[in-house]
């Protein structure tokens, strides 16, 4: 029985300044189809219509390979898969069936690129024969990368979603691959746009550099992007071509470019985009539209039949819809699809990640191979940190044993090395000069395996900390059950100290910065590690020497409690250890 769901985040934009963000889960379609030849394309896009038009939500994606149903001289791999697919849903789910089964690692995928560098360098120099020849003006040359199948890609997905904050990101699941998209870029919408009823909006990515390592490097790497000719005559490349294929089903004269080379700020990179729109003609069904589009020239180059002819000769390996397109079809009518960058096709024996750049006559080989590496972070969840906050008290390191297991084991989770003999210098270095009064230490373990400490001096507080009840937010378990810097979903007001959070089951979990102590009847209770919370060293030193006990805590019993004087409730962490909670309500 076939597997089938879709995750949508795709955004609509309405104008500039009235953007909707669309976050739809499907599960169970009531049709599928799949394009087993090329011939069938057509079939595959007419009935995506027919379903959207009868009221249904419409996930199609097309591969690359497709693109000969558009147009026969476009040169690609002939020996696809499936040359596209579609799933038809009646309506949105609000959470998929087991969604709760999560893997926690991102070891064992082992990604490993297909090209060496030499093979890279020599490809780049051909496009520069091919651009002397006057066959391209710009090719946008991809890579792969292969790994180990990916054993839960959902939950890949979630992590990197959590992390990325791509406009058009998607996950496609059928028994015989998943797609995970993190894209930024939009192919097209078609819909209304600027308070006109009938547009399509194209807004290409062309041009990208790092993100710097501090604010003062990141703003360099800004003004160099917002300042390169190479990038901006790169992307009007890009815009010219778009801006041709529009016309072929626009109205005569209603082709406009806006926002020209403006910088989009990404997790690790920066995208220099622009904005291309017109009305379009009568009867343009959606088929005559990606015959006019399809490639999208941002992942082709120019001009596009030769362009892509030089891509056949050079690339290995199909990509698949990987560049490709895949589609948020609405059932009023409104259309969204993207330019399937920064995604992975999970295989049933291998993953595969494509990486690409567009080289012109003024590209540097090493400088390009920068580029993809730079590219390829994102499978690293980068700029995922471990933290350990400790307390020093005159002298030595309280409950070193508890954070010495704790980081070891996040480290292995999250694929991140870890040197024990570096970690206990780390802390001896730490008491040196820190022999009389109390600290907090904070060590941050990057991806690399490389420490960063900072110490200050630890106020005294026997004030409670007032705390405001909130429910958790949906969270990948690899971020509540190891203290990382991912802490977006910590996020909050600060119209008190703290925040107590409670789940769907309406039992309390945690604190933003603590674990959840309560005393009643004679006893203390905290919450269970099965509520997926982080496991706190001060937590397990208490549960170790049987100070407190674990057990389910109901959010309204917990108010009950509070209002009647029966229940006291703290806050423990290793570092301020025991806190009274003044909990507002």
């Amino acid at each position: 029985m076939l597997k089938l769901k879709a995750h949508i985040q795709f955004k609509y934009i309405n104008d500039k300044d009235n953007i909707e963000k669309l976050n739809l889960k499907f599960e169970k379609p009531i049709y599928y189809m799949v394009a087993n030849t090329i011939e069938e394309v057509e079939k595959l896009i007419n009935k995506a219509e027919y379903y959207q038009s009868s009221g249904y939500y419409v996930v199609l994606s097309l591969p690359y390979e497709s693109a000969p149903a558009f147009d026969k001289a476009l040169q690609v791999y002939n020996d696809q898969e499936n040359y596209g697919s579609l799933q038809v849903y009646k309506s949105p789910v609000n959470q998929f069936e087991n969604e709760s089964a999560y893997e926690t690692s991102l070891k064992n995928i082992n990604w490993h690129p297909v090209d060496s560098e030499e093979t890279i360098q020599s490809n780049i120099h051909f496009i520069h024969n091919e651009i002397i020849k006057g066959n391209t003006y710009q090719v946008n040359y991809t890579t792969r990368l292969i790994g180990n199948r990916i054993k839960k890609p959902y939950h890949y997905f979630k992590l990197l979603t959590y992390e990325s904050n791509g406009d058009y990101q998607a996950y496609i699941e059928n028994d015989n691959e998943s797609i995970i998209s993190v894209s930024p870029e939009l192919f097209f919408q078609t819909g209304p746009y600027r308070n006109k009823n009938n547009c399509i909006v194209t807004k290409p990515m062309k041009g990208t550099i790092a993100r710097g390592q501090n604010n003062e490097e990141d703003k360099i790497n800004f003004d160099v992007l917002n300042q390169s000719n190479k990038d901006k005559a790169e992307n009007v490349m890009i815009v010219d071509l778009l801006r041709n294929d529009l016309s072929k089903i626009s109205k005569t004269g209603t082709v406009k470019t806006t926002d020209l080379f403006m910088i989009e700020k990404y997790k690790t990179v920066y995208q220099m985009t622009s904005t291309i729109y017109s009305e379009i003609s009568s009867n343009q069904s959606l088929y005559h539209i990606l015959q006019a589009l399809f490639p999208c020239g941002s992942i082709t180059g120019a001009p596009k039949e030769s362009t892509m002819k030089i891509i056949h000769e050079l690339e290995t390996l199909p990509r698949g819809v990987y560049c490709g397109t895949i589609g948020l079809m609405l059932p009023d009518g409104r259309n969204i699809f993207n330019v399937p960058i920064r995604t992975i096709q999970n295989k049933k024996d291998k993953s595969i990640y494509g990486v690409g750049a567009g080289i012109t006559i003024d590209s540097n080989p090493h400088a390009e191979i920068k580029e993809f590496k730079m590219k390829t972070k994102i499978l690293d969840n980068p700029n995922v940190h471990l933290i350990e906050t400790i307390r020093i008290e005159n002298g030595k390191v309280s409950r070193r044993k508890e954070h010495t297991r704790r980081i070891e084991k996040s480290a292995a989770e999250l694929n991140i090395p870890f040197n024990r003999n570096q970690w206990d210098d780390v802390l001896d270095t730490a008491l040196e000069n820190h022999s009389n009064g109390t600290y907090k230490l904070r060590i941050e373990l990057d991806r690399l395996g490389d420490f960063q400490v900072e110490i200050n001096e630890l106020s005294n507080t026997n004030k409670p900390f007032t705390a405001q009840l909130m429910l958790a937010k949906e969270v990948p378990t690899l971020y509540t059950i190891n203290k990382t810097t991912a802490r977006k979903h910590f996020e909050h007001s600060h119209e008190t100290n703290v925040v107590l959070y409670y789940n769907e089951e309406n039992q309390i979990t945690e604190f933003d910065i603590g674990n959840v102590v309560i005393f009643e009847d004679g006893d203390y209770f905290t919450p269970p590690f099965s509520n997926q919370i982080l496991n706190g060293c001060m937590r397990q030193s208490l549960l170790r020497d049987e100070i407190i006990k674990e057990r389910i805590i109901n959010k309204d019993m917990l108010l009950d409690g509070i209002k009647n004087r029966k229940i006291k409730l703290f806050m423990i962490n290793s570092l301020r250890e025991w806190i009274e909670i003044d909990l507002k309500f």
